[in-house]
C-alpha cells in the first residue's frame, strides 16, 4: 500500500493543521539515481560498522540536508512543500507558514538556525509519518491519481482538465503538488542487492508502481523499509550532476550521522495529517486503469541490469595515464562492436558549466578513431602494438572532443537551435535534418548508446534507451572499480543488455592486459 504526504518547511516550523490522498513517467529520459547499498557501511572516523537508515532516519537527516543546502532554501518566499506517498493515497503534513512577506535572506538563516538548533523538529517529521504509515496500512487503498503522471503528455493533460473540472478543490490540490519542493515515496518491498549487484533496487525504482510516483517532479526521492533509497528524476528543469551533488551530500551525512538519528526525541503536540481526498468519477478511474496498464506494459519491456566490475578501477588507469571516462566510453565502443558486428553512434554528456547557465553539449564518442581500434582488436593480424596505438589515438581524441564540448566548441546544441528557430518561425527544414545520415549518426534523439558518467561519488543512476533498438548506459568511477548500468528493451531481438555489460567488462580487461603486454 502506498501514498503521498507533504510537508511544508517554514522558518517558524511551526506545525499547523494539514490535509491528505489517493505516478510516474517510464519516458525515455528520465533519470534514476540511487545511493550505493549496503547491508554494513564501514565508518570512516571509527572504523566500526553501523546499519544503513530506515525511513525515520532517511527523513531526519534529509531534513537536515534540505535545511542547510543554502542553494535550495535562499530564494524561497513561500513555504516549501514535500510531498510523501504511501498506499496510494497523499498526506499533507504542513509543518510552517506563510512567507510572502519575509526577506528571502531572513528567511533562509532563520531555517539554517532552526535545522541546526531545533532537533525536536525532526522527530516530529517522524511522527507524521508513523501517523500516515499506520493510517494508510489500516485502510483501502486510495484511486491511485498519481498514476495518470505517467501517461503520454496530452492525454495526461487532457485526464488533469477533466479532473479539474469535476471540482475547484482537486485544482488546490494538484497545484499543492506541483509547487512542491520533491516528492519522498515510501515503498514497504525491501529489494535484494549487494555491492556487486543493484539490478533489482534499480529495476524497483525506474519501474516501480506508477501511483507511488508523481511523474511530473522533478526529484522523487524513494525509499524501502530495508533502508535502501534513491530517486526517479524527470531530466527536463535540471541536468544530472544537480541530482548527484544532492544525492552525494545527504550520503555524506548519513556516514557523519553513523546512520542513526541523534537529535531529542521529545516531541510536541501537533495536530493530525488531514488525508487529501480528490474528487474522482467513473471516468477519472477509467483514466487511471489506462495509465497503470500503458505503463505497467511499457515497463516490463525494460531490460535492467546494474553490476559492479571491481577487479580494478580509476586508480590503476590513471596509472596507466589513461583518463578513466575515455577508458569506460571506449571500452562500451569495443563491447558494442563486438556484439553487434558494427559501430555503435554514442551519446555521451559533456558539462558546459564554465558558462553562466551552462548545461551540457554533445560528445559523439563513436569516432572513427575509435572504430579504427575496434577493428584492430578484432584483427587476428594486428599486432598488440598497433592495439595500442590504435587505442591511445581513439584515447587522444576523445579527450580532445570532451575539452571542446565542455569550453562551448560543441555542434549538438547549436544544431539543435537551428532546428527549433526554424520550426518557431516556420522556415523550411534545413536538408540536413532530413538526411538519413543524420539520424542514422545519432541526430534527433537517435543515438544507439545514451550514455553519461555520474561521477566518482557513492552514487549510481540509470537511464531508458533512446531508440528501441538501443542502449541506456550509465556509469560511476571509484578507486577500486566501475559501477555500470545498462538498459535494453526485451521486444527487441537485436539488443541484450547483460551480454553488453560482460563484453564491457571483457574489454576492460584486454584494455589493461593491452598496456601492460605492449610495455615489455
Amino acid at each position: 500500500m502506498f501514498g503521498w504526504s507533504c510537508l511544508s518547511l517554514g522558518g517558524l516550523l511551526s506545525v499547523q493543521s494539514c490535509p491528505w490522498v489517493g505516478g510516474r513517467s517510464l519516458r525515455s529520459r528520465r533519470r534514476l539515481l540511487l545511493l550505493e547499498p549496503s547491508v554494513e557501511r564501514l565508518s570512516p572516523a571509527t572504523g566500526r560498522r553501523h546499519r544503513i537508515p530506515g525511513h525515520r532516519d532517511v527523513l531526519c537527516i534529509l531534513w537536515t540536508c534540505l535545511m542547510e543546502r543554502s542553494t535550495i532554501v535562499r530564494n524561497l518566499v513561500n513555504p516549501v512543500v514535500i510531498f510523501i506517498q504511501l498506499s496510494s493515497r497523499w498526506t499533507f503534513a504542513c509543518v510552517g507558514c506563510d512567507y510572502q512577506n519575509r526577506q528571502a535572506c531572513d528567511l533562509k538563516t532563520e531555517l539554517l538556525q532552526q535545522a541546526t538548533g531545533s532537533p525536536k523538529q525532526f522527530i516530529l517529521v517522524y511522527w507524521q509519518l508513523t501517523y500516515i504509515h499506520q493510517k494508510c496500512h489500516s485502510e483501502p487503498d486510495g484511486p491511485g491519481i498519481a498514476a495518470l503522471t505517467s501517461e503520454e503528455r496530452t492525454r495526461w493533460a487532457k485526464a488533469r482538465e477533466y479532473l479539474v473540472s469535476l471540482d475547484p478543490e482537486n485544482l488546490t490540490m494538484l497545484e499543492k503538488i506541483q509547487s512542491s519542493l520533491l516528492v519522498y515515496s515510501i515503498e514497504d518491498g525491501s529489494p535484494h542487492v549487494t555491492p556487486e549487484d543493484y539490478s533489482q533496487v534499480t529495476t524497483m525504482l525506474l519501474t516501480g508502481d506508477p501511483t507511488v510516483r508523481w511523474g511530473d517532479k522533478s526529484y522523487n526521492l524513494i525509499s524501502f523499509a530495508n533502508g535502501v533509497f534513491g530517486c526517479n528524476c524527470d531530466h527536463a528543469p535540471y541536468d544530472a550532476m544537480i541530482i548527484v551533488n544532492i544525492s552525494h551530500y545527504i550520503d555524506e551525512k548519513i556516514l557523519e550521522n553513523e546512520g542513526r538519528w541523534k537529535g531529542s526525541e521529545n516531541v510536541r503536540d501537533i495536530p493530525l495529517p488531514e488525508e487529501l481526498i480528490f474528487t474522482v468519477d467513473e471516468k477519472v478511474l477509467d483514466d487511471i486503469n489506462q495509465a497503470k496498464a500503458q505503463y505497467l506494459k511499457q515497463a516490463s519491456d525494460l531490460q535492467i541490469f546494474v553490476y559492479a566490475f571491481t577487479s580494478f578501477g580509476k586508480k590503476l588507469t590513471k596509472k596507466m595515464r589513461l583518463h578513466p571516462d575515455t577508458f569506460v566510453q571506449l571500452a562500451l565502443q569495443l563491447a558494442y562492436y563486438r556484439l553487434h558486428g558494427c559501430p555503435g553512434c554514442c551519446y555521451e554528456t559533456a558539462m558546459t558549466r564554465y558558462f553562466y547557465h551552462g548545461r551540457t553539449e554533445t560528445v559523439r564518442s563513436c569516432t572513427v578513431e575509435a572504430v579504427r581500434w575496434c577493428q584492430s582488436m578484432q584483427n587476428p593480424y594486428a599486432s598488440l602494438l598497433e592495439r595500442q596505438q590504435k587505442m591511445l589515438q581513439a584515447f587522444a581524441k576523445h579527450n580532445k572532443m570532451m575539452k571542446d564540448c565542455s569550453t562551448g566548441k560543441g555542434f549538438d546544441r547549436h544544431l539543435l537551435g537551428l532546428s527549433l528557430i526554424a520550426k518557431e518561425e516556420g522556415l523550411p527544414i534545413p536538408e540536413l535534418f532530413t538526411d538519413p545520415l543524420f539520424s542514422k549518426s545519432g541526430g534527433g534523439g537517435n543515438f544507439v548508446l545514451s550514455t553519461s558518467l555520474i561521477g566518482y561519488f557513492r552514487i549510481q543512476g540509470v537511464v531508458a534507451p533512446m531508440v528501441h533498438n538501443g542502449y541506456g548506459f550509465f556509469y560511476h568511477i571509484r578507486d577500486n572499480r566501475f559501477v555500470v548500468a545498462c538498459t535494453a528493451w526485451k521486444s527487441c531481438p537485436e539488443t541484450d543488455a547483460e551480454k553488453l555489460i560482460e563484453q564491457i567488462f571483457h574489454a576492460f580487461h584486454d584494455m589493461i592486459q593491452l598496456m601492460n603486454t605492449a610495455h615489455l
